[in-house]
């Protein structure tokens, strides 16, 4: 399977398990941490976009995935802002800036762990 295939698989199990949790209401259980977790994937996601199609560093993978992180929220917020209906009904928002911060640092924490596991392999 080929890198771009790859990426294209992982993203799309990312979504589905995003609408997966939205469908059976994972994030108003208990199961918050499922977020965190989404995020984690994402920012691994990312972290080999940029290696992979972009053919980049990994100081850049995770310059990449800090400012897609950041610029991500920034949408949110601004979806919450001007379209809220839609917003709470795809539990595509940040209820406040703690939650926002914490879904940054997931981004960063998967992409971390991306880097260290492809350092550690070289």
């Amino acid at each position: 399977m080929k890198n771009i295939q790859k990426i294209i698989l992982f993203f799309t199990s990312i979504v589905l398990l995003h609408f997966f949790a939205n469908t059976f209401g994972l994030y108003e259980m208990s199961f918050v941490w499922f977020d965190n977790i989404l995020h984690i994937l994402t920012g691994i996601g990312f972290g080999l976009v940029w290696l992979w199609v972009f053919r980049g560093s990994l100081k850049g993978a995770i310059i990449f995935v800090v400012a897609l992180a950041i610029l991500w929220e920034l949408l949110e917020f601004g979806f919450l802002q001007l379209f809220p209906i839609y917003a709470y009904k795809l539990s595509i928002f940040s209820p406040n800036i703690g939650e926002a911060l914490e879904d940054i640092f997931s981004n960063i924490f998967g992409v971390a762990i991306m880097a260290i596991y492809l350092k550690l392999k070289e």
